[in-house]
């Protein structure tokens, strides 16, 4: 059985829980498609809609990236979506969206040597907005130190409710991965304020051994699907964090009222 077939089979097998999923194969680059594909969107007129980023392998941190390109457009047709070309250089995990005008991006990825640097900021808030039907944007400092992404939002947070917030978090006050958190919680509170918007903010901490690598291991970049979420785990050995973790996320999203 290929990788096709027992996908098909274990989505088909699921009991009263069927999943009516078209698997296609394709190639590709990278694997990491919430960054590659297109970001898709409801526009004004109700139409769905396919937002090309226009990736360039992260800031041409990764050397290969054409099949990607080529796959995100492919994508955006077979879905039906009308394409929007942005005219911002980035990834889907880039930004967070509240679902109801806003969305959070970091000045670490936006203004990067390699992807926006020759865009001034008012430039690039009226792309981002024009682009994704949006009304406001909230700008974290992010993470320049983050050696993948240099610092997605979808690796600080993510909306769980329009008024929930969960907030990746490490407890070692002694790590320069705290001083990360902590500085970008604090300037989305300071911006909340300023706004008048009033959040509950949940901080979602990863287990202590878990960062450090320079890379982002983060409970809130998880998926937000029809109807589900799927939630990654952070490694062998940390059961209990992640349980932890999924029933956090599960309350959240109203699953515990």
């Amino acid at each position: 059985m290929d990788t096709k077939q027992e996908l098909e089979y274990r989505l088909k097998s699921g009991g009263e829980k069927q999943f009516k999923i078209e698997i296609l194969s394709a190639d590709y680059n990278d694997i990491w498609v919430r960054d590659t594909l297109p970001t898709f969107a409801i526009s004004e007129s109700n139409h769905l809609i396919a937002i090309d980023w226009k990736f360039n392998g992260w800031g041409r941190r990764s050397r290969e990236y054409g099949k990607d390109t080529e796959l995100s457009r492919k994508v955006a047709a077979l879905a039906g979506a009308r394409l929007v070309t942005s005219g911002v250089t980035a990834e889907g995990g880039a930004f967070v969206f509240d679902g109801d005008g806003l969305i959070v991006a970091t000045k670490s990825v936006m203004f990067d040597k390699n992807r926006n640097r020759r865009s001034d900021k008012a430039a690039l808030e009226n792309m981002l907005l024009n682009a994704s039907c949006c009304s406001s944007i909230c700008w974290l400092p992010g993470d320049r130190n983050e050696s993948i992404t240099t610092g997605h939002a979808d690796g600080i947070l993510a909306f769980a409710r329009k008024n929930i917030v969960l907030f990746h978090w490490v407890e070692d006050k002694t790590s320069a991965e705290y001083d990360v958190c902590d500085y970008n919680l604090r300037v989305f509170e300071e911006w909340a304020v300023e706004q008048r918007r009033e959040y509950e903010i949940v901080r979602l901490a990863v287990p202590n051994h878990q960062y450090g690598d320079g890379c982002c291991s983060s409970y809130v970049n998880f998926a937000h699907v029809n109807g589900a979420v799927i939630v990654p785990k952070l490694g062998e050995g940390i059961d209990e964090a992640d349980l932890r973790a999924r029933e956090i996320i599960f309350v959240a999203f109203d699953g515990g009222s």
